[in-house]
């Protein structure tokens, strides 16, 4: 029975404008269900009364929410429906999202389902931001049929923090007095889902208070995927010599995903260290052989976000005297003994030449005896020889 039969008022026909109630959302004129002058309704009109019983209120806001336990067929009357609703949204936390749908036309001219009142082919569209991330999250539903004018309204979730929602797969459950509870394919949010009073999907929606309908699904707060963390890379630390000692260092770095450079910590090796930037010079106060390192340093948001310890630019030198600079006669201006001012003597080792002289040559060069005394030992041998022989 429609409401306005309970009343028993009956009046002449009044046909509803189209008005616009908020930013793109599309109402018909609503209606104060509680007025005793109130005029039959022939033709359906979706959601069109405010006062409305049953804690339904203004019907014109039809898309509202709820804190969930995962089961969307829990009676309002146990955990009522409100829009916006403000949560904290901890990962796992469910929410009930509920679109109402009630054809304001009077049941007289239902006639037994041939008559003016019924809604043809209606469905009802519903968006949700899924797989976004995000704080403030918008659900909206569109009601349409064939011979009515399509209504629109939108319901918030306000979260603290960002996060991600996704529907709970094989909740989105159609009920309806007549019908009851019937199952939807998850496709139907962001999708188009069509619905009847009396039978389920069949487009056709009585005009009745006792033919109501209800869509209603369940999301599940899942947490935001992590932007990748911001990194930086010290690529290249040249070295260019200015003479007396004075050195520059030109350092490469760059930082990635959303990392600035800051500055960079060069230690030069000779116990002496600063903070610049990507370009520094350094004068060295005696020779030697250093090695500089670069350490920079990024900033990344508020935060300062170093290179990892084991990402350092680091080169070698090795200091020079110039030769200009050496000790000149008269005007030392290093000490004497400076190695790189010193020339190196040309060292060439000791030759022994051992001379050709035939057999001797060959036996002295064998056991060690010269020449000239082999020769002296055969001449003392000779004359020996001869005096014995007198």
């Amino acid at each position: 029975m429609s409401k306005l039969s309970f009343l028993k008022k009956t009046v002449l026909s009044l046909a509803l404008a189209v008005t616009v109630v908020g930013a793109g959302s599309v109402q018909a004129a609503q209606i104060d269900y509680n007025n005793p002058n109130n005029q039959p309704i022939k033709n359906p009109v979706f959601n069109t009364y405010t006062n409305a019983p049953a804690g339904i209120g203004n019907e014109a806001d039809f898309v509202k929410l709820r804190k969930s336990n995962g089961d969307p067929t829990v009676p309002a009357n146990q955990s009522n429906f409100i829009d916006p609703v403000n949560a904290v949204c901890n990962v796992g936390e469910k929410f009930d999202i509920r679109t109402y749908v009630h054809n304001g036309a009077n049941a007289e001219y239902n006639n037994n389902g041939s008559g003016s009142a019924v809604a043809r082919n209606v469905s009802v569209a519903m968006q949700a931001q899924l797989g976004v991330t995000k704080k403030n999250f918008v659900f909206t539903s569109t009601i349409s049929a064939s011979n009515a004018a399509s209504v629109t309204d939108t319901g918030k979730l306000n979260c603290e923090n960002n996060v991600r929602l996704k529907l709970v797969p094989k909740t989105v459950k159609v009920y309806s007095k007549f019908a009851g509870f019937s199952n939807a394919p998850d496709s139907s949010v962001n999708g188009n889902l069509k619905i009847g009073s009396r039978t389920a999907g069949s487009g056709d929606v009585y005009g009745c208070w006792d033919d109501r309908v209800l869509v209603v699904y369940v999301v599940e707060v899942v947490a935001a995927p992590q932007p990748p963390a911001p990194s930086a890379v010290c690529e290249l630390l040249t070295v260019e010599n200015l003479g007396d000692r004075k050195y520059r260092y030109t350092l490469t770095a760059s930082g990635k995903n959303g990392a600035e450079f800051k500055n960079a910590t060069y230690n030069f090796g000779d116990g002496t260290s600063q903070e610049d930037g990507k370009v520094v010079e350094h004068t060295y106060a005696k020779d030697g052989t250093f090695t500089t390192t670069a350490t920079p340093m990024f900033m990344a948001g508020d935060k300062n976000v170093p290179v990892p310890a084991n990402v350092k630019c680091k080169v070698t030198i090795k200091t020079s005297i110039p030769k200009e600079n050496c000790p000149t006669p008269g005007k030392e201006q290093f000490p004497a003994g400076s190695p790189e001012c010193q020339e190196t003597p040309v060292v060439t080792p000791p030759v022994t030449v051992i001379p050709s002289t035939g057999i001797g040559g060959i036996l002295g060069g064998l056991f060690g005896t010269s020449a000239a005394g082999y020769g002296a030992t055969m001449l003392f041998q000779k004359r020996r020889a001869l005096k014995n022989m007198k």
